[in-house]
Order: structure tokens, then sequence, then C-alpha cells
């Protein structure tokens, strides 16, 4: 919907079914370093390797970064994406939560 080169970022080896769409026009997908599960990013290590993850995606191209792995949303990774890099980041879970509030209207 934005019209911008989109990355994937997840844990897994690849990204899940529907999030391979979004990564045909932009710069792919990455899981960050040393990251295999969701308890690796609650470490201090785990955010850090998040945001060079990040980092790196946008080096290469990207102008969003959208999140297949709710893990992300925990550590608040989309905030510190913005405020650190100063870049766009889509938290699955937020926007899904967003936009099942417009509908309970």
């Amino acid at each position: 919907m934005l019209k911008r080169p989109v990355a994937v970022m997840g844990i897994g080896a690849e990204a899940p079914a529907p999030f391979r769409g979004l990564t045909e026009n932009g710069p792919g997908y990455a899981r960050p370093e040393g990251v295999f599960n969701t308890t690796d990013l609650l470490t201090a290590e785990g955010r850090k390797r998040a945001l060079e993850c990040a980092d790196r995606l946008y080096q290469q191209g990207a102008e969003v970064i959208a999140f297949s792995c709710t893990g992300f949303s925990t550590i608040g990774l989309a905030d510190m994406i913005r405020s650190e890099l100063g870049k766009i980041a889509v938290d699955a879970v937020s926007a899904a939560g967003l936009f099942a509030s417009q509908f309970s209207r």
C-alpha cells in the first residue's frame, strides 16, 4: 500500500508464505544474526542484532520493513527503528490491532 521497496524481517530461514509477495520488489528477507527464536530477542544482544539487521536492510534499499515475527513487537523494534534510525517499520501485531479496532466502532 505504501508503494515503496519493502523488506521482511523475521527469525526463520525464509519469509513466511504470506510475506513472500512483499519481498519481490524490495531487498528481500533477513534474520538478525544469532537470533533463532523469540527468546533470543529478549536479550540486549538480541535487540542490538535486530536493530543492526534492520539497518542493513535499509542500506540495501528498503524504505519499509515488515516484521514476520511477533517477537519484534514484544521488544518494541518498530519504535526503536523510528527513534534510532529514523525509518519506517510495520509491526504486524500493531497493524492488525489497529485494523481490527476500526471495525469495532
